[in-house]
């Protein structure tokens, strides 16, 4: 029994500051998009590292840099499954829809067409490594190239936890992928939490692991945890520009902990002088100032964009 996939609309227009929008946007100002208007923000941030206006018109001639393509989430499928041998007397099978390597087989082909389906539903730029099934759990050695990737996909259809413990092992985020209605049930479906997350326990155990990193059926849960793991991954070891420096509401520590935890490069830039100087200079510039009005005209012109704040905003931001 199969249903069919929810997929939220796609993006449109430059939602994002990819490569997969190249040629899209052409205007006489240049190529203005999302994807450049963040680029004039990494462009403001260098500029606000000490140069002065004179020293920003002396670069104007050049179009502006477009921010660098998001890299792409790797993720590697995992299919675990068992295939038990009858025997007279004992309890020899264990619960769910998958007990031959036909049906193992036919499972695979289920997982790769719905693999497809989620990589061209994604509006950000994930990778999908070769899948790989796993029966009884073991033949850990065929995940020669899990240490190469961001994530885990596992398709926990039966089979013990030895790949989950590869996985916490080797500090990969793990989706845990079950079916209930979408396919043949998964023993996991039954036992994951009380087996795993659980631990025969009435409390979580698992350190890294809960239930939210659990999917039922919904390819649609499993794409925005994938859109969120390369959000994660491509801001980890960002550098950002904090103007009148960083610091947290209500929070004092937040600037370490994001420093500690996401390995952020936090360049503060003072209101005073350094902001203050280079705004009075280009609000003073009425070329400056015509230039932004053009190319906020382009940006505002772009499909799917709609104004819902005073336009002198994203004049101001150009």
């Amino acid at each position: 029994m199969s249903e069919k996939p929810v997929f939220p609309k796609p993006f449109h227009a430059h939602c994002c500051p990819c490569s997969c929008h190249e040629g899209e946007g052409q205007t006489g100002l240049g190529q203005v998009n999302r994807r450049t208007f963040l680029g004039t923000a990494a462009w403001g941030g260098m500029a606000l590292a000490g140069l002065s206006w004179s020293g920003l018109l002396a670069a104007e001639a050049e179009e502006i840099p477009q921010a660098p393509p998001r890299k792409p989430l790797r993720v590697k499928p995992i299919l675990t499954y068992e295939t038990p041998h009858r025997r007279p007397q004992w309890s020899w099978r264990s619960w769910g829809g998958i007990e031959t390597q036909e049906q193992a087989q036919e499972e695979c082909g289920r997982i790769q067409a719905e693999l497809e389906k989620i990589r061209t539903a994604a509006d950000f730029p994930v990778e999908f490594m070769p899948l790989v099934a796993l029966p009884h759990g073991g033949q850990l050695e065929k995940l020669t190239d899990l240490p190469e990737a961001d994530a885990a996909l596992v398709y926990a259809a039966g089979g013990s936890v030895e790949v989950l413990n590869l996985c916490r092992k080797l500090q990969k985020p793990v989706i845990i992928f079950c079916r209930h209605k979408s396919g043949p049930v998964y023993l996991w479906y039954e036992i994951i939490s009380p087996r795993y997350l659980r631990q025969h326990t009435d409390v979580l155990s698992v350190t890294g692991i809960d239930e939210q990193d659990v999917v039922i059926d919904s390819l649609d849960e499993v794409l925005w945890r994938l859109r969120a793991l390369c959000g994660l991954k491509n801001t980890v070891g960002s550098r950002i520009v904090a103007v009148g420096g960083p610091s947290g509401w209500a929070c004092p520590k937040a600037p370490e902990l994001a420093k500690e935890r996401f390995k952020l490069d936090i360049v503060t830039v003072p209101y005073e002088p350094d902001l203050a100087n280079l705004i009075k200079a280009a609000m003073a510039d009425q070329k400056a100032v015509a230039r932004a009005k053009r190319r906020a005209d382009a940006y505002l012109a772009l499909p799917n964009t709609k104004l819902e704040t005073d336009r002198g905003f994203v004049e101001r931001a150009f």
